[in-house]
């Protein structure tokens, strides 16, 4: 839902009155569609929209959890799944020279270099 984007103080009257009334207009057919629907409008009612600051963005720097996916990807691709313990304890170390370069960087105003796009990478973005 867009919920998220909306300020939390009006994400209860949007939900409300926008979203919840759109249950209406969900087909009869089949019967287990609205069934469905009916099951998690009640539980987003009862646990989500009670915890509204806990989803809400808006003005939010981060909207996303992609730089954690991206991190959780690099970490899949570099390590094996079944890694010896040492190399793990190696890699972390790596990681972690990386990350204070990173903020040595940042602290002292040099530019981050982005890592180069692909062809492909290009083609998309354009």
């Amino acid at each position: 839902m867009a919920l998220a984007f909306v300020p939390s103080d009006q994400i209860t009257r949007v939900y409300y009155d926008v979203i919840k009334p759109e249950l209406n207009n969900v087909p009869a057919k089949p019967i287990s569609l609205r069934h469905n629907l009916r099951d998690f409008f009640k539980y987003f009612e009862s646990f989500w929209l009670r915890k509204t600051n806990h989803f809400c963005v808006f003005n939010q720097s981060t909207r996303t959890n992609n730089g954690l996916e991206g991190y959780n990807n690099k970490m899949c691709v570099q390590l094996s799944a079944h890694r010896h313990l040492y190399r793990l304890i190696v890699w972390f170390e790596k990681e972690e020279l990386l990350v204070q370069q990173l903020v040595m960087k940042i602290s002292s105003d040099i530019p981050v270099h982005k890592r180069k796009q692909t062809a492909i990478t290009i083609l998309i973005n354009d």
